[in-house]
């Protein structure tokens, strides 16, 4: 696995050569940035998406944007679909291994300890979007515990 330093400045620059990218994938992404001070606040947007949600390796971002090589829509996606995209492979891992009774760190072992009992007597549908219920609650506080620590480095 490539992580990439989580700093501001490291993501900026790779928020900016993602958008490069994706200018190329979504012919309508001019009506979505009219304007050169609406793309720097679109990335803006996505820098701390990324930092919030914990996009911290090079392997997730290649997955967002295998994701939009897919997608249909002609318009650029918001910062937090493009996320669910980068978590969503790892999404699917994890509920396997949810389901194998063999979770992987500390994320997934809370998870499994919150969701287990309920999601193996569900049907598939409804015990997979249980778990992406707790698995995202984990992201989420993870994510504010790493804002928390960062704020106080200041």
């Amino acid at each position: 696995m490539t992580y990439f330093d989580p700093s501001r400045e490291q993501v900026e620059m790779i928020v900016n050569q993602l958008f490069a990218q994706l200018q190329g994938l979504y012919p309508a992404w001019r009506q979505a940035f009219a304007t050169t001070e609406e793309m720097n606040n679109a990335k803006r947007a996505w820098v701390k998406a990324f930092i919030e949600r914990g996009i911290t390796r090079i392997e997730q971002i290649q997955l967002g944007l295998s994701a939009a090589r897919h997608d249909t829509n002609s318009f650029i996606p918001s910062a937090g679909q493009f996320c669910n995209w980068c978590l969503e492979i790892d999404m699917d891992a994890a509920f396997a291994r949810h389901i194998a009774g063999q979770p992987k760190g500390e994320r997934e072992r809370w998870v499994m300890g919150q969701a287990k009992f309920n999601t193996s007597r569900l049907p598939y549908p409804q015990a997979r979007k249980l778990f992406c219920s707790f698995f995202q609650q984990a992201v989420e506080q993870e994510a504010k515990s790493r804002t928390k620590l960062q704020l106080n480095r200041s």
